[in-house]
């Protein structure tokens, strides 16, 4: 903490975050991921944060850093691509499925990593890449109803560098 400060006032807290070389980005619990991204951004901040060079997310990820957010992943439902344990970078602009992809949702007020993919007939398949989880799928008209709305994508696996 006592380093990123020093960073702060190195290169100017009152600076646009956007403005700003490098930036901390939140690194949130899944279990926060709900209040993470509410209106409020409440949620347990983990004292563990990575800096991201603003430039770097413009580039690769067309994102500023108001945009993103770090969450832990906790369960297996999504491996071999995300396991537990590993942190992910979410975009919280993302709150339709408007492409195949990996996304946390909140379903009946839990949080889930899943991927989305889109079929005809507007229907959304919602798929864990581990087999020993089932399969579902829901109407795209009841996405972002009261028990079932999407709080990002992720764009990118933090601990191993890579777009998902």
């Amino acid at each position: 903490k006592a380093l990123l400060d020093a960073a702060d006032k190195a290169y100017g807290a009152a600076i646009n975050p956007a403005d700003k070389p490098f930036v901390s980005l939140p690194l949130y619990e899944i279990k926060d991921a709900v209040n993470a991204v509410s209106a409020s951004g409440k949620g347990r901040v983990t004292y563990d944060m990575l800096q991201f060079s603003t430039a770097w997310m413009q580039r690769k990820l067309n994102a500023s850093p108001s945009d993103l957010f770090q969450i832990i992943v906790d369960d297996e439902s999504m491996t071999p691509t995300l396991r537990p344990g590993d942190t992910i970078l979410l975009d919280r602009r993302a709150t339709e499925p408007s492409r195949e992809g990996v996304y946390i949702l909140n379903m009946n007020g839990v949080p889930l990593v899943k991927r989305l993919q889109i079929l005809p007939g507007g229907i959304v398949k919602v798929v864990s890449d581990n087999p020993a989880y089932e399969t579902f799928t829901i109407p795209l008209s009841e996405i972002n109803a009261r028990d079932f709305t999407i709080l990002g994508r992720v764009v990118w696996v933090v601990w191993a560098g890579r777009r998902i």
